[in-house]
């Protein structure tokens, strides 16, 4: 508490004319010496002086002091209460008796009254009769306060209150008044009046009595900050005189500036605003003049030039690059949570005044805060502050957090401008391991940040995070616009969904969307205002049923501008109610290798367009005798389409699913959760919101090419569409050529069928079932006249004998596929050879019907 201020060196009171104590030496008892009570008060640790009773009461300290002509008197108070009628300080600045509570004559400051408009008065004491001379109009007094304190008064009695309650050097004026009934003389001095429970709670430091301390030192310019595109505000180390300060001729900017049309005072009298006529341009930099300020002691400036930026911050020249939401278990950084910003501009941005959104809870940055080109700043928690300073530069709030499982984080200007904007997801780690704790997520390309969790991952930095520097996943990664999906409004009304948030100036040109089939474009276009990720086209002509339909896109940019390469085209349609066997699941994934994930293929076998938000991933595990237990999981909360013959990949990590299985994500949907699939078998069933079973599978680890040694990391995949789940043996391992598994697209082990009427087909003639992926199984197709046939299929090597019983006794549908896998009744996989696959066919009618084919069993 000792601020420059007071960095006046005076000698100790020793018969000399003026005195400073600011109670260094640890005693108030000598040099100066203050009489009074003093048991009750102390020097504290900090070295101040501080009331120390145990009680109630009133309690005083004065020491004596030389008069001057001209006298100045400043000190530092606190009062760590709000003051009352029974809890108030009066600082005599002069008394006439030691004991101040015996004064008949004295000036003395009241520091506390009845009521809230508590204000310092500076109040004459007249043989016991009180007249205020001039009080403040300031009330922040009236609770708990600090504040550093001069008063001056001349030799007519003209008295100036001054305060400074940051501890700057730069004192606003108070109040002033007239007042010469008798000369400052004879005790400065300290009476508290204060209650048990504010026993402790008075302070006093830095006190000088003397002689008027005149200033001969110019003001010097402190600061110079474009405010917004006509205003600058000037920072001065001192008060300056209003005459010069406010006249508009003492101030010229160049680029056609000029003078400004207006100069105020603004927080206080150190401080200027200067209005211009004339907007500045947003990242120029401009000269100013400053000619003739004088400060309050009549001390004049020379000529300053100063330069100063004016720069309005737009959409991502600040933006949200890292994010610690679970600090714990830690890895190697303080265990705190914290956002990182990032200066994208070539210019400092001052974000004093700005929002930082968490959810819906706003935290303004009060302080001033410049990033510098390629700065960084670090939000945090207040206690916070201290552990990350090491870092770079921190911005604590109190209260601050950040939800685990995700949220919107949003950093907003003071024009109310959105800077940058981040709705994240645990998903966006792309590692369940770092998802739960110790670990940040960092942005990919902070000068590319449209692209939403496609531009970010969990940090690869040993410590867990890189906050305030290079993010550890940094790289380039320009991402152009694409559609992420289409929604169906209605007949007339269709919702685009982009990848990425987009530019809304973009998006609203009719010309730039057309429907290829009937080249109509939209009649209306709605985007929304805020984070335009997505548009709503209104169309004259409608929309029919059991019709699909292509929009092109052309001429598009996303939020940093950058643009498709090409036009880009999506087909939509109607969406129809799901019905049992028009989506079929055609893969699982249930053994996944760590990190990667469970998944589920679906696809649309039927002509519809289908909205897949109306339906649910389901699994169903039997524990005989208790009943049969469920889990329900939502596919998707929106409208999406799953178009005919189209696939679709359920999981709850795309990108993971991704790149263990090299392939596309194009088709690819991220569920928030997933139904949990048991690694030696299961049920998965996708059902409607209504509860309609649209499709069922049993799996069971057994159901994999009993030839691999390890089904770890291998999917399960539907041979052929035309036949049921019920039947094991249209399922199959899927190839180690594709990495054994084909998410999202064709089937390495699909049979297409081949059908001969009223025959049954093979395909391959020729196979080797051994593995690889290729040609492993063989597809026996058949087309019978009718359905109602009960059909026996037996496989018999060269010699006759019985190796394999595919069929017995089963009612066939009228069409379908039998797969051979080249293994016999126990398991084992057969010789190479020739083989014969006999089938029999009859029904209630007595009709019978047998056929033969060759196989052959080949090896490599």
């Amino acid at each position: 508490m000792k601020p420059l201020t007071f960095i006046l060196i005076f000698l100790p009171f020793l018969g000399f004319s003026q005195i400073t104590d600011n109670f260094s030496d640890g005693n108030f008892t000598e040099n100066p010496v203050w009489t009074g009570c003093d048991s009750v008060f102390t020097v504290n640790v900090n070295k101040q002086l501080q009331l120390s009773a145990v009680s109630g009461g009133t309690a005083w300290l004065s020491l004596p002091f030389d008069a001057f002509d001209e006298m100045e008197w400043h000190f530092w108070i606190r009062e760590a209460f709000s003051p009352s009628s029974k809890n108030y300080c009066d600082i005599f600045l002069c008394s006439n008796k030691e004991d101040i509570r015996e004064a008949t004559q004295g000036y003395f400051l009241r520091f506390g009254e009845a009521g809230s408009n508590d204000v310092i008065d500076l109040m004459r004491l007249e043989n016991g009769s009180i007249k205020s001379v001039c009080r403040g109009n300031d009330t922040f007094i009236s609770t708990s306060f600090a504040v550093f304190v001069k008063v001056i008064c001349d030799r007519q009695g003209n008295w100036k209150v001054f305060t400074d309650k940051t501890g700057s050097g730069v004192y606003k004026l108070e109040a002033e008044g007239a007042d010469n009934m008798f000369k400052p003389q004879g005790y400065f001095g300290v009476e508290a009046t204060y209650t048990v429970s504010n026993a402790t709670k008075f302070y006093l430091d830095d006190v000088y009595i003397g002689k008027r301390i005149i200033d001969s030192i110019t003001p010097s310019l402190i600061s110079c900050t474009a405010l917004d595109e006509r205003r600058v505000q000037l920072c001065f180390d001192e008060a300056v005189d209003a005459q010069t300060a406010l006249d508009t001729l003492n101030y010229t900017v160049n680029k056609n500036l000029d003078n400004p049309i207006s100069v105020v005072f603004g927080t206080d009298q150190s401080s200027l605003v200067l209005t211009f006529d004339t907007s500045m341009q947003s990242g120029c930099f401009y000269t100013l003049i400053i000619n003739d300020i004088t400060d309050m002691s009549g001390n004049h400036t020379s000529d300053i030039e100063t330069t100063f930026l004016f720069y309005k911050a737009k959409e991502n020249d600040i933006v949200i690059n890292e994010i610690m939401t679970d600090p714990e278990p830690t890895i190697g950084l303080p265990s705190w949570e914290y956002v990182e910003l990032y200066n994208t501009t070539d210019f400092p941005v001052d974000i004093s005044k700005w929002i930082f959104l968490t959810g819906t809870v706003e935290k303004e940055i009060e302080n001033q805060y410049i990033i510098e080109p390629e700065g960084y700043l670090i939000l945090c928690h207040e206690d916070a502050v201290a552990e990350l300073s090491q870092f770079g530069d921190c911005c604590g709030f109190f209260g601050f957090q950040v939800a685990n499982g995700g949220t919107r984080l949003a950093l907003i200007s003071k024009d109310n401008t959105l800077i940058s904007s981040v709705e994240f997801a645990a998903s966006w780690y792309h590692d369940a391991n770092k998802a739960n704790g110790g670990w940040s997520l960092e942005q990919i390309d902070p000068l590319n940040p449209c692209a939403g969790y496609r531009n970010w991952s969990g940090s690869e930095n040993a410590a867990g995070g890189t906050p305030c520097s290079l993010n550890s996943v940094d790289a380039n990664n320009i991402l152009a616009p694409d559609i992420e999906y289409i929604s169906v409004f209605s007949e007339h009304i269709i919702e685009i969904y982009f990848d990425q948030k987009m530019d809304s100036q973009s998006l609203n040109n009719i010309e730039s969307y057309i429907i290829l089939e009937t080249q109509a474009h939209p009649s209306n276009i709605v985007v929304p205002p805020v984070e335009p990720d997505h548009v709503e086209l209104f169309f004259d002509m409608s929309f029919e049923p059991d019709l699909t339909y292509t929009i092109s896109i052309s001429n598009i940019l996303n939020c940093n501008a950058s643009a498709s390469v090409d036009d880009i085209n999506c087909v939509f349609g109607l969406p129809v109610h799901a019905e049992v066997g028009d989506i079929l699941i055609n893969e699982i994934l249930f053994n996944p290798i760590v990190p990667g994930v469970d998944y589920v293929e679906l696809y649309n076998c039927s002509d519809k367009v289908i909205d897949i938000g109306k339906l649910v991933l389901a699994s169903v595990k039997d524990d005989f005798p208790n009943p049969s237990d469920t889990t329900i999981k939502e596919i998707c909360f929106e409208s999406r389409l799953f178009l005919p013959q189209a696939y679709l990949l359920l999981s709850t990590n795309s990108k993971i699913v991704g790149e263990q299985y090299d392939c596309a994500t194009f088709n690819f949907l991220e569920m928030s959760s997933f139904p949990s699939y048991p690694n030696d078998g299961g049920q998965v069933a996708v059902m409607t919101k209504t509860g309609i079973l649209i499709d069922k599978m049993n799996y069971t680890d057994d159901m994999h090419d009993p030839l691999l040694a390890e089904t770890q990391g291998v999917s399960l995949e539907r041979v052929s569409f035309d036949n049921t789940d019920s039947n094991t043996d249209n399922w199959h391992s899927a190839a180690a050529s594709v990495h054994y598994g084909t998410p999202g697209y064709k089937n390495s082990m699909c049979k297409d069928m081949k059908i001969d009427k009223d025959n049954i087909t093979v395909s391959p003639e020729i196979f080797s079932p051994d593995g690889d992926g290729y040609q492993d199984i063989a597809g026996f197709y058949y087309q019978f006249e009718e359905a109602g046939y009960t059909l026996n299929m037996e496989v018999y090597d060269s010699q006759g004998k019985s190796v394999r019983k595919l069929m017995n006794n089963t009612l066939a549908s009228q069409q379908g596929m039998i797969v051979w896998n080249g293994l016999d009744n126990n398991g084992s996989r057969v010789s190479p050879g020739i083989y014969i696959v006999r089938t029999e066919i009859f029904n209630l009618q007595g009709t019978v019907k047998r056929y033969k084919n060759a196989v052959v069993v080949a090896t490599k």
